[in-house]
């Protein structure tokens, strides 16, 4: 018989008995015991709360939490029963957090900061963040329980699939991992007790050890009931990847379709069909449109176009040598605004230069100027003629995972076996657990190889009885092929990915700049000679010039009528509104 001791102590010296350990995949692992004839009143022999190490021939058999302890009593009796839960027990009753880098709530320094806002399936690393496969992101929950106290260590960790983003909140550890454990539905968990501090592993179909029992007379064997599976074998799988992008004011939706098998319709009966959201491509473009001339100081067309006048004027020369300009600048901004990124390509540029031409005043008297001072201030650039743009914010598309539609398919192409076998010992062996798969033999032909995962082990130590409990994953037995499109339902695809690491919500307001400068062409007040407002309704009626200090009616029959101005007004509707000024003399400055 086995020796069988709690926190050092035998069963006996405890006065304890009706040992039983139900070990369960993906949920706590439990144990009960009773202290018969113990007074229902009497103080605790384990504490609530308390960690409690059971062995068996000197071999650690469970480690547990102390979670409940009902007293019970009547005339004939009294007693106590401790129950116990195993480290899953602390997945089940801590919340999971991320770390995010947020600002201080004072200046915009980022520091790291915990949330309990998750994006499964992304890492943070120095210089952003890369994609985790399921593994990583199992990997990441326990750890941040082990960081906070939960006593266990992680060991073998099978699943490596890639899948999409996810966004969740407020989840606990245990559903962390159950989560990513549906994209695996022929992965198992359990905790390897017989190291000090248990150890959890989590493994696929194909790495589980098979173990087989007899059904026949004579064998432990006492009780048996099995159903195939044959609805979860789905003739297709379908996964269809939908991702919207926008790239400045363009949005259109792509979708990637992933099939197992690729000769399949999807219009099978049963087939799985999933339409998955994936986060798109974002791209914000800052754009500039700009037009530029070359600066030709030189020109008398150039100057014209800084001068209207002067193409009113004869024998227009500019004097050779005369002018100066800024020579890392050789164009004028004429249209549009220098880019604010491009600050360093445009500054004020002065033009100077003599300038002789001829002027006709209204009664045909010419004037001949020479070498007159001309100058204006214009913007230099090395800008050219075109659209500047550059890119203010970018999200990546989030890949498509590969190959995940023929994984999910070929899992559920395995023929699964459902149902409990009872075995009655001596002594539990301890043989059959999670982890392992079962075979029958001397019973149905398919039962030899049926390699049915073993997800539950009730033992009752005292009866020598074990019964193991197997089949698919808990999510995996619906009562219909429905159920299983429960993996996608109620996924919520990210748009945080950038937030996490630099601390920049994906929906704060945006911000264009202006541009650094405008085009700009003032000239000074310099000599301008006359200046002429004229309008014309048609050559057959009549024309009205204004020049400074004359209003010149012409008809169409030749006739005129010059009348002296002593003031000009702008009116509205006609209530003068304001003054203009006039030129005394036209000739001699302005």
């Amino acid at each position: 018989m086995a020796t069988w001791t709690i926190n050092g102590r035998t069963f006996e010296q405890a006065g304890l008995g009706n040992l039983q350990r139900t070990l369960v995949s993906q949920g706590q692992d439990t144990v009960s015991m009773t202290a018969d004839g113990v007074a229902f009143d009497a103080g605790d022999a384990y504490a609530f709360g308390s960690t409690v190490s059971i062995k068996k021939d000197g071999v650690q058999w469970f480690q547990g939490r102390v979670v409940r302890i009902p007293r019970a009593g009547d005339p004939g009796t009294e007693s106590m029963t401790y129950h116990l839960a195993g480290p899953w027990w602390y997945l089940d009753n801590l919340v999971f957090q991320q770390q995010w880098m947020v600002t201080d709530g004072v200046t915009t320094t980022l520091v790291p900061t915990y949330k309990s806002r998750i994006i499964l399936g992304q890492k943070l690393t120095p210089t952003g963040y890369e994609k985790m496969d399921i593994g990583q992101q199992i990997r990441e929950a326990l750890q941040w329980a082990i960081t906070n106290g939960a006593p266990f260590q992680i060991g073998t960790i099978i699943p490596d699939m890639i899948v999409p983003y996810s966004e969740v909140m407020d989840r606990t550890c245990s559903e962390i991992v159950k989560t990513m454990l549906r994209w695996a539905p022929d992965a198992v968990t359990w905790f390897d007790y017989a190291t000090p501090i248990p150890t959890l592993h989590i493994k696929r179909r194909a790495q589980c050890a098979p173990v087989s029992f007899s059904v026949s007379a004579g064998h432990p064997s006492a009780k048996i009931e099995i159903t195939p599976r044959y609805e979860l074998r789905v003739p297709c799988v379908e996964l269809k990847y939908e991702s919207q992008n926008q790239i400045d004011e363009s949005t259109w939706t792509s979708v990637t379709i992933d099939k197992a098998p690729a000769t399949a319709t999807g219009l099978e009966f049963s087939a799985i069909i999933m339409t998955i959201e994936l986060g798109g491509v974002n791209a914000t473009k800052q754009k500039q449109k700009v037009k530029t001339t070359p600066i030709v100081e030189g020109n008398p067309t150039w100057w014209k176009k800084k001068y209207p006048w002067l193409a009113d004027a004869q024998n227009v020369s500019v004097k050779a040598g005369s002018s100066s300009v800024e020579p890392n600048k050789p164009r004028e901004l004429v249209e549009g605004s220098c880019p604010s990124w491009k600050q360093d390509t445009t500054e004020p540029v002065v033009v100077q230069a003599k300038i002789s031409y001829k002027l006709t005043n209204p009664t045909g008297a010419e004037a001949e100027f020479k070498d007159k001072d001309f100058t204006a201030n214009v913007t230099g650039t090395t800008l050219s003629t075109r659209e500047y743009s550059r890119l203010t914010s970018f999200t990546a598309a989030e890949p498509i995972p590969e190959g995940l539609a023929q994984d999910f398919y070929s899992t559920l192409q395995v023929l699964q076996f459902e149902g409990t076998f009872l075995l009655v010992e001596e002594e539990c062996g301890g043989v059959a657990g999670i982890g392992k798969l079962l075979n029958l033999t001397n019973g149905h032909a398919s039962w030899i190889n049926m390699r049915a995962q073993i997800q539950g082990v009730s033992e009752n130590i005292d009866q020598g009885t074990t019964q193991l409990t197997f089949g698919p994953a808990e999510h995996l037995n619906p009562q219909d092929i429905i159920e299983l499109l429960r993996v996608n339902r109620g996924r919520i695809p990210t748009w945080r990915l950038q937030e996490r690491s630099d601390g920049e919500a994906s929906s704060s307001g945006g911000k264009t700049e202006g541009g650094a400068g405008t085009s700009n062409s003032s000239s000074s007040d310099a000599f301008n000679g006359l200046t002429k407002l004229t309008m014309i309704k048609n050559a057959s009626e009549y024309k009205i010039e204004i020049d400074s200090q004359m209003l010149v009616i012409e008809k169409a029959n030749g006739l005129a009528s010059n009348v002296k101005l002593q003031s000009v007004h702008i009116c509205d509707n006609g209530v003068p509104k304001k003054a203009l000024a006039l030129i005394s003399d036209p000739y001699e400055g302005s």
